[in-house]
């Protein structure tokens, strides 16, 4: 098992005392998360959040233009 199984399972399975296992319950909680997640980014597209030194300045939405511009120069 890989690495990245085992710190999965750490991290969302349930402790049964001799170990952790992934449950039916802890695999529908990580789908809800999952779908909440994929929902904010479809929600959050093409927001441009202005930074600067770890402040934020301003967020609105980039238009097409701003958005092909904004992705060119990165």
């Amino acid at each position: 098992m890989r690495e990245s199984d085992l710190a999965f399972i750490l991290a969302n399975g349930t402790d049964v005392g001799r170990g952790v296992i992934i449950t039916e319950h802890d695999t529908a909680n990580i789908e809800r998360e999952a779908r909440n997640l994929i929902e904010t980014a479809h929600n959050l597209k093409d927001k441009l959040l202005v930074v600067n030194r770890d402040v934020a300045i301003t967020t609105f939405h980039a238009d097409r233009r701003q958005h092909r511009r904004l992705c060119r120069a990165a």
